[in-house]
């Protein structure tokens, strides 16, 4: 029996049916144009895509611009019936970076860390100009540095971890915790880098505070990176930045951007907020006993 051929009007049933179930239109043509990315990720497990039973290990989630519904599918499916294409760059490139960390990402892929703000501004524009730096010890480490952080966030092992950690940022920012907001955003930066960070710490305070948990949205992504963006990039930082060893090393090339945003009227017109002291006291508390039972594991073990 002849296989049908599968194209953008003739797509598999099965996934046809479901998008337009979770779609606002019932025609195929206009049902598929409702979605868009959300992420990419590489999955070691067992994922199948609604084109196949057979295993897929490259994902692109995608989401519904009118209900926020998403689903997983693969990426040929992504590209083939919802036109995306930059999972199949992000793809090509973190299959190098696994098999050379020292080689260096493209834009879509930079662009993609900063997106999702797993590299600030300040990241995003040294990652760029290293290439025309001298190759010297920092330079690798930072490269290494920020080639993880690709590798670890489209993991879809981690995924849960950092849909968790930034429901955890999303609540302390409109509960007034200021404080526990930094802490979670070093705990995003801590499971970029070494792709594992203390959940057990992260679960006690969801449970505690009766956090419900549900997929992020596409807005929910965007409202996150408004509140990294603005927690993570503070004047300050770009003073240590100016003072920095790298800096002075590199002066040249960097002098035309380092003060970019320093006037920015966003960070100096935020309203002031008096930090929930008692939130952030039940953290410290929470970690404090996390902590002492990691310890007592591994003393057992």
């Amino acid at each position: 029996m002849t296989e049908i051929k599968k194209t953008i009007e003739n797509p598999p049933s099965r996934l046809k049916k479901r998008i337009i179930a979770l779609s606002e239109s019932n025609d195929w043509s206009k049902s598929r144009k409702e979605w868009r990315m959300v992420a990419y990720y590489y999955a070691t497990g067992y994922h199948s895509c609604l084109c196949s039973p057979r295993g897929i290990h490259n994902i692109t989630v995608i989401e519904n611009i009118h209900n926020t519904n998403q689903m997983e599918v693969c990426n040929s499916c992504g590209n083939l019936y919802f036109g995306i294409s930059d999972c199949f760059k992000i793809e090509s490139v973190v299959r190098r970076l696994k098999a050379d960390i020292d080689l260096s990402m493209d834009e879509t892929c930079l662009d993609y860390l900063l997106k999702h703000r797993v590299i600030d501004d300040v990241e995003y524009k040294d990652y760029q100009l290293i290439r025309l730096a001298r190759v010297n010890d920092y330079v690798r480490s930072f490269r290494q540095k920020i080639n993880n952080r690709l590798i670890n966030f489209t993991d879809y092992e981690n995924k849960a971890g950092f849909e968790k950690i930034d429901m955890l940022i999303m609540w302390s920012e409109k509960n007034d915790s200021i404080k526990c907001v930094d802490v979670f955003i070093n705990k995003r930066i801590e499971l970029a880098e070494k792709g594992k960070t203390d959940f057990i710490s992260l679960d006690n305070f969801i449970t505690k505070y009766n956090i419900s948990s549900s997929p992020c949205t596409i807005q929910d992504r965007e409202y996150i990176a408004e509140i990294i963006k603005m927690y993570k990039l503070s004047p300050s930082s770009l003073e240590n930045y100016v003072n920095s060893s790298f800096y002075k090393e590199n002066k040249p090339p960097f002098s035309v951007i380092v003060y970019e945003g320093l006037e920015d009227p966003a960070f100096y017109n935020r309203p002031y907020r008096r930090d929930n002291e008692a939130i952030y006291n039940t953290w410290i508390e929470l970690e404090r006993n996390s902590r002492y039972q990691i310890f007592n594991n591994n003393d057992k073990g």
